[in-house]
């Protein structure tokens, strides 16, 4: 048998039908001043609401009177109050949900707006903003650097293996083709590739084309076979002495602006980028023989994006990219790679110490978009588009989507010699591929400059401003500078490498310091990696700094042009080296700052220390470059698509929902509303407490009042 225990049952609340419903606060429903009764409820001129009749008395206390009231009749009012309170909110939350409900469904009439003013802006930026930007190559300003290169590789499959602007390769079975840009750092990168792939058993052929007859490097690649060499057009012979571009031969004489907006260095690139797919596409009998091999995969030194269209007609079925500079904003842009100017210094812009100071976030922020609104790389490609339409028809695919299936990017870096930034998939880092330390022929030195070196006890410094820029062009101050600040320290001998004209000019003046030895071409590995050299005055070229730090050699920059401020500042932010503007040697103090830079170079040991720890994870880090080189390369060469890598674009989602704008401006409106129901609430809450403090206050002054009365009157 089983029982259940049934409750007492809860007796009714009494009701007192002789209480005054006039004397009840605001929220009896019965009551004329219930608060949704809309002739009642209203907002008095200060914003907030009043919860009585209309009169001279808006907070009610002329319904007060000296009526007495029981304890439970309080209680009871405070009760019903409170639940008033609770219906308030209730309809709030109420309205709220309408209004949501409202902003969702002109949510997308407001974005269909913000499209229509963004598809008025890109029309807008369609327009030729760049006076230089005549693209009829017609002045010696108007460089190009014009090169296809093609390699093959392996029976099972073709490879087209493609660089920047110089030289073509063309490797048998998979075949590769390399555009160089003319010098000798890209050179040298681009053929320590090719030579990398014949070791490991692929058959490579090199074409190169001479756009710059100063230029015409040689040996840049040891163990290919087969070269084929054309020359430029006549037409355009003059352009191509890369010497005379602006952005080289002024370096030394024209200060570089902070705000890249006043003299963008793609104002100097695309005319030659243009030119140079013009010189390209020229070959047509070369693009016809190339498409008859078939390649699998080519690879090229993208900056601009004639290679693609060129591996899309000769019908390359994988493409890849390589580049001999680091992650630098030009590049990671064309691959949809987040940029974030809080951190990440801007390519062309001079040193900017952007984590240790608010101006400089400042100004790379407007560089950086200042790149990003008139996408200034992409430029030059509604030119390049045309021309290749021109050329291969008006149906050709449009060179971005073609950029699109590109599979792999190869960089000549490494991450731990790399500003930490947000990256892809697609990204492949061989740095070190290019020194080859390891290699005994590299540690041989020349006679003449082994000699000094071994007698150089108390150290020696390396000095050299690449294979690119024009020493002949160091005006008198930058020359008293260096020459004055070397002669300070008369125990360190100096190796400077100078072109001939240079040291022939100055050779009176270099002649009258003993430690200071002039070469037009130096062996630089084997003089890095020298026991008695103590620091490398650098431009600040990739491979240069990499050859640096694997040498244990810290150094003091003296960045030019193009990706070097860039690496002099992840020299800087390593703590391996010292940033001079090259400027700065122009003034009044340049022999002091040169001299002050060397001394704490050399006295300062944590230079040396923070450069040994980093060459340390160079070397120690898991896979060799030339291994992942060649392993990506056949796995690249195996499928035809890796488009799972890909990133998605602000051009292809659009700003607006790239960056998540509609939905912060979404919550922002919400936010807004919510702080304003909270806002009203919280009037409403502390009416209603004031009117039950008053309330109260009124029951036990008239009580006690009351109770005065009735003893007066008993005396």
């Amino acid at each position: 048998m089983s029982t259940t225990n049934i409750p007492p049952p809860v007796p009714q609340r009494p009701i007192d039908n002789s209480f005054n419903n006039q004397n009840i606060p605001i929220y009896n429903q019965n009551s004329q001043f219930y608060p949704y009764n809309r002739q009642q409820y209203f907002p008095n001129i200060s914003g907030m609401f009043n919860y009585y009749q209309q009169s001279s008395d808006p907070y009610g206390f002329s319904k007060f009177n000296s009526q007495p009231i029981t304890t439970y009749e309080f209680l009871r009012t405070a009760e019903e109050s409170t639940r008033g309170a609770f219906q308030s909110i209730e309809h709030v939350a109420s309205a709220f949900l309408s209004i949501a409900s409202l902003l969702n469904s002109t949510y997308g009439a407001v974005f269909n707006s913000f499209r229509a003013i963004i598809s008025v802006i890109e029309q807008f930026k369609a327009l030729k903003h760049f006076a230089l930007y005549d693209f009829v190559a017609a002045s010696q300003n108007e460089l190009s650097f014009s090169a296809f290169d093609t390699l093959r590789i392996a029976p099972k499959q073709k490879l087209v293996f493609s660089l920047f602007l110089s030289q073509l390769l063309i490797f048998r079975q998979p075949d590769i083709r390399d555009w160089l840009l003319a010098s000798w750092s890209h050179a040298q990168y681009l053929g320590r590739i090719a030579d990398t792939l014949v070791e490991a058993g692929h058959e490579v052929h090199f074409f190169k084309f001479i756009m710059d007859q100063e230029l015409n490097i040689r040996n840049e690649t040891k163990k290919v076979e087969k070269i084929y060499i054309i020359k430029a057009s006549p037409e355009n012979s003059e352009q191509l002495e890369v010497k005379k571009n602006p952005i080289v031969t002024d370096s030394f004489t024209t200060k570089r602006p902070i705000f890249t907006c006043f003299d963008h260095p793609m104002t100097h690139f695309a005319p030659m980028m243009y030119t140079a797919c013009k010189e390209i596409l020229k070959h047509r009998k070369l693009l016809q023989i190339l498409e008859k091999e078939q390649f699998d995969v080519g690879i090229a030194e993208m900056f601009d994006l004639c290679s693609v269209a060129i591996f899309h007609k000769i019908g390359v079925k994988t493409k890849l990219a390589a580049f001999a500079v680091p992650l630098i904003q030009l590049v990671a842009r064309k691959f949809d790679i987040p940029v974030f100017s809080s951190f990440v210094p801007n390519t062309f812009a001079p040193r900017l110490e952007i984590k240790s100071s608010f101006l400089y976030r400042f100004i790379n922020f407007y560089n950086e978009f200042y790149d990003w609104m008139w996408r200034n790389d992409d430029y030059i490609l509604q030119f390049e588009d045309n021309l290749i339409r021109e050329e291969f028809g008006k149906d050709f695919p449009n060179l971005k989507k073609l950029l699109k299936n590109v599979s792999l990017v190869f960089f000549n870096s490494n991450p731990f010699f790399e500003i930490a930034r947000p990256t892809s998939n697609k990204i492949v880092y061989i740095g070190g591929l290019v020194d080859n330390l390891d290699n005994e022929d590299n540690k041989k030195l020349e006679p003449k400059i082994k000699n000094i070196l071994d007698k150089a006890t108390k150290g020696a410094i390396l000095f050299s401003f690449g294979s690119i820029a024009d020493t002949t062009k160091l005006n008198e101050n930058i020359k008293n500078a260096i020459l004055g600040a070397f002669s300070r320290f008369p125990n360190i001998q100096f190796i400077w490498k100078l072109d001939n004209d240079s040291i022939k000019n100055m050779s009176k003046l270099l002649n009258s310091i003993p430690n200071i030895h002039t070469f037009d071409w130096v062996k630089q590995p084997a003089i890095l990696a020298h026991p008695n050299l103590k620091a490398f005055i650098t431009h600040c070229g990739q491979n240069s700094l990499i050859e640096s730090v694997r040498a244990n050699v810290p150094i003091i920059g003296l960045p030019l042009f193009g990706d070097q401020f860039y690496n002099a500042d992840v020299a800087q932010s390593r703590g391996i080296g010292i940033q001079i503007d090259v400027n700065e040697l122009n003034g009044p103090k340049g022999e002091n700052i040169l001299f002050e830079a060397i001394k704490k170079i050399l006295k300062e040991p944590s230079f040396r220390h923070n450069v040994q720890i980093i060459s340390k994870k160079l070397q120690l880090t898991p896979f060799k470059p030339k291994e992942r080189l060649v392993k990506w390369v056949e796995f690249a060469a195996e499928f035809e698509d890796l488009s799972e890598l890909n990133l998605p674009s602000d051009m292809e989602m659009h700003w607006l929902i790239y960056y998540s704008i509609d939905v912060i401006l979404f919550s922002i409106i919400i936010l807004l509303f919510l702080f304003w129901i909270i806002w009203k609430f919280t009037i409403l809450c502390l009416l209603t407490i004031k009117s039950i403090i008053f309330k109260y206050l009124q029951l036990t002054i008239f009580s006690n009042n009351k109770k005065i009365k009735n003893i007066k009157k008993i005396n």
